[in-house]
């Protein structure tokens, strides 16, 4: 058997540098390996050293072999940059019907394109991505917080990856992933087109997303909220000893919400708070790349002079110091997934719709030990204090209840892998004269 696995995590150089999207594409390769021990699993990336070092159980394939594959304008190449406007949309979207109804023939052009110029050797990540979706069993997207109007790209991308895969007669499922904020009418459009016919989609529970679910036409027998997947392995992480530092994280990036002004306040009350209760302020970054750099914002919030902290090198890494903590403050999600799952109460700083989608899910599923500031409403950073306050002084009664509800969670997502194990308890028939192309060219 051979499962393909297409991921959220950011392309090139920023790929496996954000914590909460490696953790999910670690649960998610284990939990497949574990329900199918036999199982060939090929995920697609762009670093073959990146994925040994953090899913050493998986073979790599090559992403930029499946962006090729799944771009429009890939076979006329920059023909389009003298045809008529109306010429190129039409032929764009005959290779959409094509790569849908008919992928042998768009194979077939793709080969043809690149034996006449390519000049970027992409002809050999191509073949990779066309041999592993022809030669797999079953593609699994795994969790991402993408399906929302901030992530147009990644939307297309995946969306592209299911349309291939069903092209060819694969099954598809998916799991721990964001639903929303969605109102963009052509991503909409394409998702009820191809969304209702997956096997499985496990929802980590973006407030809205089952409203959004139920529009677009998924099952209500295929659609699970289940938490996020990596809910588990910093509920594993977890210390029984009562922490006594403040964990910190701010996201400052375009689809955050959050200004360097604002991000100034919150270290201001953060230290007054800390200096009050003799405590220390811990770093939590999650996101190290350029376009979305925690360690900087965080080291601006923990001193104005400061210019970077240092990187954390794996979740492992970042449960540790999540466990060492009483309470987190966070502007990004993660660091709060991580921190209610090991029983610690988070106070959630929101300044976009987008986070208020994800911080309003996870509150709905951890209740009292999550609570959620909108920098919108008027006073809401002079409430940070006192929410704190609440939140030292009640840690340790929360920290059981919390725990239960990262169990409750942890035996949903897993409860979904098992639905699809149950959908396919014995697949046959992969190919093992035509394999997949098992490294990046």
């Amino acid at each position: 058997m051979r499962i393909l696995v297409g991921t959220g995590l950011n392309q090139g150089a920023a790929e496996y540098q954000n914590i909460g999207d490696i953790a999910m594409l670690q649960v998610a390769v284990g939990r497949l390996a574990e329900l199918w021990p036999e199982a060939e699993i090929l995920v697609l990336t762009d670093s073959e050293a990146g994925l040994n070092r953090f899913c050493p159980r998986a073979k790599p394939v090559s992403r930029c072999g499946a962006e090729t594959w799944l771009l429009d304008g890939v076979i006329t190449g920059p023909l389009h940059l003298w045809l008529p406007q109306w010429m190129t949309k039409h032929i764009r979207r005959t290779k959409r019907w094509l790569r849908t109804n008919t992928p042998g023939l768009i194979n077939y052009l793709l080969r043809c394109r690149f034996r006449l110029h390519d000049g970027e050797a992409r002809g050999p990540k191509v073949e990779s991505f066309m041999k592993a979706i022809r030669n797999c069993n079953l593609l699994v997207i795994a969790g991402c917080g993408g399906f929302a109007d901030s992530c147009s790209d990644w939307n297309l991308y995946a969306l592209g990856l299911i349309e291939a895969a069903l092209g060819h007669g694969k099954p598809v499922a998916l799991f721990g992933q964001g639903l929303g904020p969605l109102a963009d009418i052509a991503t909409l459009v394409r998702m009820a087109k191809l969304l209702p016919r997956v096997c499985v989609f496990a929802s980590r529970g973006t407030a809205g997303a089952e409203r959004i679910a139920e529009k677009i036409g998924i099952p209500k027998s295929a659609f699970y909220t289940t938490g996020d997947d990596a809910v588990e392995p910093a509920y594993r992480a977890s210390v029984t000893l009562l922490g006594s530092a403040i964990g910190v994280n701010v996201r400052i990036a375009p689809y955050s919400g959050i200004s360097d002004d604002q991000g100034d306040r919150i270290g201001l009350a953060l230290r007054a708070f800390a200096q009050t209760r003799g405590a220390d302020l811990i770093p939590l970054p999650v996101a190290m790349h350029s376009f979305a750099d925690d360690r900087k914002s965080i080291a601006r919030l923990l001193s104005p002079s400061a210019t970077s902290i240092q990187v954390v090198e794996s979740p492992e890494d970042l449960f540790a110091q999540i466990s060492k903590c009483r309470v987190v403050v966070t502007g990004a999600y993660h660091a709060a997934v991580f921190a209610l799952a090991q029983g610690i109460p988070t106070v959630c700083i929101c300044g976009s719709d987008y986070y208020a989608a994800k911080f309003e899910g996870l509150q709905a599923l951890f209740g009292k030990g999550c609570t959620i500031l909108y920098l919108h409403e008027q006073d809401s950073l002079s409430s940070l204090s006192d929410t704190l306050d609440k939140h030292w002084e009640t840690a340790e009664a929360v920290k059981i209840d919390l725990q239960n509800q990262a169990l409750v969670q942890i035996n949903a997502s897993k409860g979904a892998y098992r639905a699809l194990r149950e959908l396919f308890p014995v697949i046959k028939g992969a190919s093992s004269v035509d394999s997949a192309v098992l490294s990046i060219p």
